[in-house]
């Protein structure tokens, strides 16, 4: 209840403060594109501006200006000649306010193309009359699969990715081939096809290029050969990045709070942590408005404050994955951190635990690690946890703390920000090493 209760409050005093703010702006937008929009012009397209459209055939439709009498109708491939009206685009004067295209008599649809279309609004008896409509746009899918996850080209992939895509125009099944050698995916032939848009190419090596092509079978049974794309895999094994958390109310049924995963202190009263502290309790905070990120697009904001009754403040991970410590080779523990010149110096661990065993804490040698207001790399070779007797090939969770809760004593307060937990190769970091 505590935590809601503080969820519920910001949320209802961020409201108080912003939303008649938000609300004016809104409106005022609102207002400016009513005055800046000709009410003559054809609005509200169907299919909508930048739609994908799965079909090789169209109705256009649109709400007419209030003066039109007739609709002249241009559509085609290339923006500039709809704009201009190039006379290939032109399908011809109508009083109706839809249009159907792709049949004979009008232009053919392919896939994978992005088609322009406009609307000039007619009324001869009317002394302003035309009035030439903005140009909107739907896509056709392409033939051959689309959109790869991960992206062409991409870095620091998961060695343990799966493959995703999007299926081509009509594709019923997909066979994939996948190496790390370009030629042998590029003339590969004969694969076994699958209903499925996934694939498991199963463990990869670090840093490595991988390449991989989806052909698609149609109805009539003959494969499109797809495009060779390829990623590259991480150095590194990922504990947490913190790039998978939402901040939908926690009781919804889509909540992805990160409290909901890590575990911190807000119902232990020995525990002074608190994570998802900018969007719960420190709406106000100018820190938490300009919130640091290291890598990608989120980090954690981890609170604590060991002034009593709590002496110390810890937020666990308990880990599904990874928890072998030695897989790949890895032998280095990897986390980034970013505080502030105001919070408390306070001493800095990282802790992690085997089943029903108690954790084992390292900590930072700098006692005024809480103070350093830039992104920080901490590494710590996996070999010091391992000499205090964690078994590292079934690690079950990591904590990152703030205190010494080997000896508590009354403490201060603060704001840190974690990122980018990750787990490297020896040979890749060649300082394990606060």
């Amino acid at each position: 209840m505590y935590r809601k209760s503080i969820y519920l409050i910001s949320s209802v005093l961020v409201l108080a403060l912003s939303g008649p703010i938000s609300w004016g702006l809104e409106n005022h937008n609102a207002l400016q594109q009513e005055s800046i929009t000709d009410p003559n012009l054809a609005d509200a397209p169907s299919p909508p501006d930048g739609a994908k459209h799965e079909d090789l055939w169209v109705t256009l439709s649109w709400l007419p200006g209030c003066n039109a009498a007739s609709h002249n109708v241009y559509i085609g491939d290339n923006f500039n000649d709809v704009y201009n009206g190039a006379w290939d685009t032109f399908m011809g004067n109508q009083p109706d306010r839809l249009s159907v295209i792709g049949f004979p008599g009008t232009i053919s649809l392919y896939p994978g193309t992005t088609y322009y279309w406009r609307i000039d609004e007619v009324n001869d008896l009317h002394p302003d009359s035309l009035w030439k409509g903005n140009v909107w746009s739907f896509w056709i899918p392409p033939k051959t699969a689309y959109d790869p996850v991960p992206a062409d080209g991409a870095k620091f992939v998961d060695p343990d990715a799966e493959l995703s895509w999007t299926p081509g125009f009509g594709a019923k099944l997909h066979t994939v081939y996948f190496s790390d050698n370009f030629e042998d995916v590029n003339n590969a032939t004969g694969g076994a096809p699958q209903e499925t848009t996934t694939y498991s190419p199963g463990h990869l090596e670090f840093d490595k290029i991988y390449y991989w092509r989806v052909d698609v079978f149609y109805d009539w049974g003959a494969y499109y050969k797809g495009d060779v794309w390829s990623f590259t895999t991480a150095d590194f094994i990922v504990v947490d990045d913190f790039e998978s958390y939402g901040v939908l109310d926690p009781d919804g049924p889509n909540s992805n709070r990160i409290f909901l995963t890590w575990i911190d202190g807000y119902e232990d009263p020995t525990n002074g942590s608190l994570v998802d502290y900018c969007n719960l309790s420190c709406w106000w905070c100018k820190r938490c408005w300009s919130k640091p990120v290291h890598g990608g697009a989120q980090s954690m904001d981890l609170y604590y404050d060991n002034s009593g009754p709590a002496y110390y403040s810890e937020a666990t991970l308990p880990l599904e994955y990874p928890r072998d410590w030695t897989e790949k080779g890895v032998g280095v523990l990897s986390l980034w951190f970013y505080g502030d010149p105001n919070n408390a110096p306070e001493p800095m661990y990282v802790a992690i635990a085997n089943r029903n065993s108690p954790p084992v804490a390292i900590y930072h040698d700098n006692p005024d690690a809480t103070l350093i207001d830039e992104w920080t790399e901490w590494n710590i070779d996996l070999q010091e946890f391992s000499n205090q007797g964690v078994v590292l090939t079934n690690v079950d969770s990591i904590s990152i703390g703030f205190g010494d809760k080997n000896n508590p004593q009354r403490g201060g307060s603060g704001l840190m920000f974690i990122d980018d937990i990750l787990l490297y190769r020896p040979s890749t970091k060649p300082e394990a090493a606060p």
